[in-house]
């Protein structure tokens, strides 16, 4: 339950609005046996691509469900394959925290799978040499054959990882700033018809500016190729009024009646963009349009009509945004 303070506090743990698309991640998830499945989370900036499936993770790690991800970002690092680096470093974390007996487990997997080769990927995932300890130099080669190798030999890695009773999932998020070199992993990857068990879940921005990105082109190309039955799309779109209202009932600990106002105010402010809604609601706070009384809120949103209350943001309007 989210304390009662006399400052604005968001639900940290809760998603509003969103029950049928994390069930729908969740099954994907938890399949075992099967031939891989992609999960392909789309939405606007803001709308919870990211909360929700953290949401997921959480789940499945409570269910013993490996889950790992990593994050493209647009103003980091560029530097080749950094969002699968960091997931996959997170993996080796975990396996160093675990005990003898299913550390040399890991361990024999691993190695068995990247024989000679491994310093290939210890060049991307660093952490492995942890594992694998310091493996001989590769043979230099072309950087086209170097590319494949590495490749091939990823995979190698991925099966390594999978087991038919234990499915392993990796989220990457902000696909819409992927660089090129780790789009070719993954198109490698989605395209790879032995990898089983295992689960891809991207998330990418889907307005007109990112229409053409590379992960959204991939999946179109999977669709063509009869890979239709792995793939799940699924589009966040803003939070309708009542997920809304459900949304403030619980901030504010009062019945869904007493916010309606308030509910109409702030879609109409905010298009039902979860992240405009947080920093809507904290403008109130900030001009004491929202206010503490004793134990609950009050607020008067005759006071809201003349004022800018998200500057730098965009605002919605007539279904669309104005910069």
């Amino acid at each position: 339950m989210t304390p009662i303070t006399d400052r604005l506090v968001f639900p940290a743990t809760e998603l509003f609005g969103r029950v049928e698309q994390q069930k729908t991640v969740l099954e994907k998830c938890h399949k075992r046996g099967i031939a891989k499945q992609i999960v392909h989370v789309t939405g606007l900036s803001g709308t919870g691509k990211t909360v929700l499936i953290k949401k997921v993770g959480e789940e499945l790690l409570r269910k013993g469900i490996l889950f790992i991800e990593g994050k493209f970002d647009q103003t980091g690092s560029r530097a080749p394959y950094s969002a699968v680096a960091a997931a996959f470093n997170e993996f080796i974390t975990w396996v160093l925290s675990r005990d003898r007996t299913e550390f040399e487990q890991w361990k024999h997997r691993i190695v068995s799978a990247l024989k000679e080769e491994a310093e290939l990927l210890i060049d991307v995932i660093p952490d492995l040499i942890h594992i694998t300890g310091p493996r001989p130099p590769v043979s230099p080669t072309s950087p086209m054959a170097e590319k494949n190798r590495f490749e091939y030999l990823f995979k190698r890695f991925i099966q390594a990882l999978t087991l038919p009773e234990n499915p392993f999932v990796l989220f990457l998020d902000d696909l819409q700033w992927a660089d090129s070199s780790s789009m070719d992993l993954l198109r490698a990857i989605c395209l790879d018809p032995k990898l089983n068990s295992f689960v891809i879940i991207g998330s990418c921005r889907n307005n007109d500016r990112y229409a053409d990105n590379p992960w959204i082109l991939l999946i179109d190309e999977l669709e063509k190729k009869d890979h239709k039955g792995e793939i799940t799309r699924i589009d966040l779109q803003p939070l309708a009024q009542h997920d809304v209202g459900e949304m403030l009932a619980r901030i504010f600990h009062c019945d869904h009646d007493e916010v309606v106002p308030l509910t109409e105010l702030v879609v109409n402010k905010t298009g039902g963009i979860p992240m405009l809604i947080k920093e809507f609601l904290l403008s109130l706070e900030t001009k004491k349009i929202l206010k503490k009384n004793g134990t609950g809120w009050t607020w008067d949103v005759r006071k809201t009509r003349y004022r800018s209350l998200l500057p730098g943001y965009a605002v919605w309007t007539a279904g669309s945004w104005i910069f």
